[in-house]
């Protein structure tokens, strides 16, 4: 019993000492990578104009850069929202729309910064009401 109980402990030593040596090994040929940044192209310059994004079509979104799964997404988003855009804020949480091509957009949109949210106008204002009865009231 003894014999089996030091062949277990040896066994697990020389295990230990394995995986710590590949640890060791593996640890040394460690290569730093430098950060990785994605090359983009750059399409043709486009003369922009101020525009309202709710009046453009596919091919005048295409022509602003976008491919034709974005522009769906847009159209769809747009869609989604009611059929137009309230304000700048409310395009840009359109995730086909990235930050940088939304800041070289940014000045030519013209649409407020940040619109009203649309649901909630009706419920503005507060009116208090009192409702006066003349007769009195039964109970029982």
């Amino acid at each position: 019993m003894r014999k089996k109980y030091y062949q277990k402990l040896a066994f697990m030593g020389m295990l230990l000492i394995v995986l710590l040596a590949f640890q060791n090994y593996t640890g040394r040929e460690k290569d730093s990578f430098p950060e990785v940044k994605f090359i983009t192209t750059r399409s043709t310059s486009w003369n922009l104009t101020d525009f309202n994004p709710n009046d453009l079509d596919a091919m005048q979104w295409e022509h602003l850069g976008f491919s034709e799964k974005q522009v769906s997404t847009i159209l769809n988003y747009k869609k989604m929202v009611g059929g137009q855009f309230r304000s700048k804020d409310q395009l840009k949480k359109c995730y086909a729309i990235s930050a940088e091509k939304f800041s070289e957009l940014e000045s030519y949109i013209m649409l407020p910064e940040a619109g009203k949210d649309h649901h909630f106008e009706k419920f503005d204002k507060y009116e208090k009401k009192e409702i006066r009865i003349s007769r009195k009231i039964q109970s029982g």
